[in-house]
């Protein structure tokens, strides 16, 4: 099987496939992990479901693209963060042990933004589908079917937006964190070489 679908396959879609087991790793990493992510994606997505059973007769076209627009510009804002997450300065201080949890926070944070991603990029396609392929005038079932997922993963989305602000305030904290500890080590250092030199002195 792996060597059908290396040989099939462009690489860029199996680096893709093996990053994407690489985070599943990493985030899935502890036994409750799966059953506390199923219920952080299942309550906000249920939450809008219920929303889209109750607007999906009502909505109409303007709802639909103000809601792709919506989309696009969390999209590119996660792509933006994405670039910058990992991107902190003052690692080079940190310990083995440290460095370790560092490493896995941002893998984490990298796997909730992509994940993030995935659901931006699903709302898009059904709006795009409902513009595309519904009459405004007789949405009819599909219409209809297309509005209820549409706002379920409306809800989910929005709830990951304003995870995006934390996740932000993470990535800072631990870059200020590692500059409070280098400057601790460096006027430690320099204290002790003040001792040294005055010992040397009175010696």
């Amino acid at each position: 099987m792996i060597a059908w679908t290396h040989r099939y396959f462009p690489d860029d879609w199996l680096a893709a496939s093996d990053s994407a087991s690489h985070l599943k790793g990493e985030i899935l990493r502890t036994p409750s992990a799966r059953p506390r992510h199923w219920i952080g994606a299942g309550v906000p997505l249920a939450v809008g479901l219920l929303i889209g059973l109750l607007i999906m007769d009502s909505a109409g076209a303007a709802y639909v693209q103000g809601v792709l627009t919506l989309a696009s510009v969390l999209a590119g804002f996660v792509i933006t963060l994405m670039l910058f997450t990992g991107r902190v300065t003052g690692t080079e201080i940190l310990d083995y042990e440290t460095t370790l949890e560092y490493v896995g926070k941002i893998r984490y944070l990298l796997g909730s933004q992509i994940f993030s991603m995935g659901v931006f990029g699903s709302i898009a396609v059904f709006a795009l589908a409902w513009l595309v392929v519904v009459d405004p005038q007789t949405p009819g079932l599909w219409g209809e079917v297309i509005i209820l997922l549409m706002t379920g993963l409306l809800g989910l989305g929005l709830v990951r937006a304003v995870l995006l602000p934390f996740q932000i305030y993470e990535i800072h904290n631990f870059s200020l964190d590692a500059l409070v500890e280098a400057k601790i080590q460096a006027t430690n250092e320099t204290v002790s070489k003040l001792h040294e030199s005055g010992r040397r002195a009175s010696g």
